[in-house]
């Protein structure tokens, strides 16, 4: 997991920023838990996509292992990346989809209609409206 919190602001703010994590998605004692690595993604507009290193028993995850799992999926999907087990895929290909995926991000944006500025999460739901085509993008931001 995450030692330390993203920083804050980047100098170039037009420039979407990805951060790949190479982890097996366990908890060591980190000083950070999971909610903030994502508070701290989303608060600095940084996608997280992860090549996950799953022990494994059998061809299959261990229950410890599990937990791993989970935490990283949930971090990658609610800042808009993806989740590759790398002892069960191909990183050359994970490699050329992240590309693929950096290369061509959108950005979108709205104005709200609740008022206040509360620092409360804001959920953003988006969908496609053409069939066949995959949406990937934040849960939401923090109304500051």
């Amino acid at each position: 997991m995450l030692s330390s919190p993203l920083s804050a602001k980047s100098s170039a703010p037009s420039q979407r920023k990805a951060l790949i994590l190479f982890t097996d998605g366990e908890e060591n004692s980190s000083a950070h838990d999971e909610i903030n690595a994502i508070a701290s993604a989303e608060d600095a507009d940084v996608l997280l996509d992860a090549i996950r290193y799953t022990e494994t028993q059998h061809n299959r995850p261990t229950a410890d292992s599990l937990h791993g799992i989970a935490a990283l999926n949930h971090m990658t999907q609610q800042t808009g990346g993806t989740s590759f087990d790398a002892l069960h895929t191909n990183l050359d290909q994970d490699f050329t989809q992240i590309e693929a995926e950096l290369r061509s991000l959108y950005s979108i944006s709205y104005y709200s209609t609740h008022p206040m500025h509360d620092g409360g999460f804001r959920k953003v739901v988006i969908r496609a409206r053409v069939p066949g085509l995959t949406v990937r993008a934040r849960a939401g931001y923090y109304a500051k």
